[in-house]
């Protein structure tokens, strides 16, 4: 796949992980792409460019920042994944009878809150499941 930009073409080789539907990052569908290195840098770098599918959330996280592996990569997200649901991740635990005691809009903001807590804990579990597959290599 070709890139054309300022007038200079850019070749970024499809990764493996393209043929697959879920974010190589953290298993969550991938509804886009990642390139490595972000093509707002590929001017600088003559190292071989791929593409790899990535949820929307992973990409954004990843930005433009020059990460040239996915270990780094995976590495990165770590960290901003800690530090951008700090709030949602320190929510209590709370039981099924607990919950049940709720009533009206309280109800909803702590189970959509629960949700949403499991969910980024599943995404941060296979990243760091990733960066320990990585590291083996």
């Amino acid at each position: 796949m070709a890139k054309i930009r300022r007038n200079i073409i850019h070749t970024y080789k499809m990764h493996e992980s393209m043929k697959e539907l879920g974010c190589i990052y953290c298993g969550k569908l991938g509804q886009s792409k990642d390139h490595i290195p972000p093509v707002s840098y590929s001017d600088y770098f003559d190292e071989e460019r791929i593409i790899v599918r990535s949820c929307l959330l992973c990409n954004s996280l990843l930005g433009n920042k020059i990460l040239l592996t996915i270990l780094e990569r995976c590495d990165y997200l770590l960290i901003r994944y800690h530090k951008r649901f700090k709030s949602t991740l320190s929510l209590p635990i709370w039981t099924e009878s607990e919950i049940d005691e709720l009533t009206g809009k309280l109800r909803v903001k702590v189970v959509m809150g629960l949700k949403k807590k499991k969910y980024i804990e599943e995404k941060i579990l296979f990243i760091k499941n990733n960066i320990t597959l990585l590291q083996g290599y």
